[in-house]
């Protein structure tokens, strides 16, 4: 199949995502304004930015009924901004698999790929000796990637990652692991613990130095070598 062939969310998904969110800030927005008349009418019921948004309330008219709305569209827009941004294309070919997101690409060849698939919302591509080539997240539909890769006769997973029987749950000093590895593994459930993604994941890709590969499962972490030992 010598075409590419590109998947991506589809627009119509897309587009509606984007009108729901910026049409909801706008009714969230309204009725915001209803709700905050109200507990201002009650005095005794405390209110978060209590005072920002009394004054807003006390603004004469349209310009009092207008701010809510106003304010509730910009939230809903930024929100739909972050869902446009985020939405990924991947355009794979006989030879390449290709991911977008705006101007940045990440490129993979089939050559050195040994598994294509789909954990929760990351796309996920092994290389030769079982390790993380590429692990990007976004909206990519699985059903749709997984058509494509196949025509093209990529190594398509659909059941997930092929060495999941080959992990083993992380505990605190395990003595598989080095001192460094142990203390990386650590400190990477602490910021998962707190919510860092981006730590989390700069974490993972250090991990990946000492050739290894960590899974999540809820709040627990696994691992596994890219290659058997010795």
């Amino acid at each position: 199949m010598g075409s590419a062939t590109r998947v991506r969310r589809s627009r119509c998904v897309l587009g509606g995502g984007v009108a729901a969110c910026t049409a909801g800030g706008a009714l969230l927005g309204w009725g915001a304004r209803r709700a905050v008349d109200w507990l201002v009418a009650h005095g005794g019921v405390p209110l978060p930015l209590g005072g920002l948004w009394r004054r807003l309330a006390a603004l004469g008219e349209p310009l009092g009924t207008l701010s809510f709305p106003v304010l509730g569209l910009l939230a809903g827009g930024y929100v739909a901004y972050h869902l446009w941004a985020g939405q990924l294309t991947a355009t794979v070919t006989d030879d390449t698999l290709t991911i977008r997101r705006l101007s940045a690409a990440h490129s993979v060849p089939r050559a050195a790929t040994t598994a294509v698939y789909v954990e929760r919302a990351d796309v996920v591509v092994l290389g030769a000796a079982g390790e993380e080539a590429l692990r990007v997240k976004g909206d990519l539909p699985a059903g749709g990637l997984g058509a494509a890769l196949t025509a093209h006769r990529w190594p398509w997973c659909p059941d997930g990652d092929p060495h999941e029987k080959s992990y083993r749950r992380f505990v605190p000093d395990d003595p598989a692991l080095t001192p460094t590895v142990n203390a990386l593994l650590k400190a990477r459930a602490d910021a998962r613990a707190r919510g860092l993604r981006d730590t989390a994941d700069e974490l993972r890709r250090t991990v990946a130095t000492a050739d290894l590969v960590v899974h999540d499962r809820k709040r627990d972490q696994y691992w596994r070598r890219t290659t058997p030992p010795g």
